[in-house]
């Protein structure tokens, strides 16, 4: 699991209260919780990082087709920004 570095924690922070203050709520958090739950995002995502690529391996293998890590990488980015516009 990566540690995040303090300026990719600030970079995210920031973002998210600039997301959470749009919708005109206020920032319920401190500077440790928020990281806290950052990198508890981090560490799960590379926890489950090969499963996911099994996954793909599995459901395209089949077709005739087995995914190379470019191809795997921004097929999981466009489907977490497509997943983030419908929630």
């Amino acid at each position: 699991m990566a540690v995040l570095l303090a300026t990719q924690l600030a970079e995210i922070r920031q973002k998210v209260a600039a997301d959470i203050q749009a919708g005109d709520n206020p920032v319920r958090w401190d500077k440790p919780q928020i990281n806290a739950a950052i990198q508890a995002v981090e560490d799960r995502f590379e926890e489950i990082r090969a499963s996911i690529s099994t996954a793909i391996n599995t459901a395209s293998s089949p077709l005739g087709i087995t995914f190379n890590g470019p191809e795997k990488i921004a097929t999981v980015k466009h489907w977490l920004l497509q997943k983030h516009g419908r929630e």
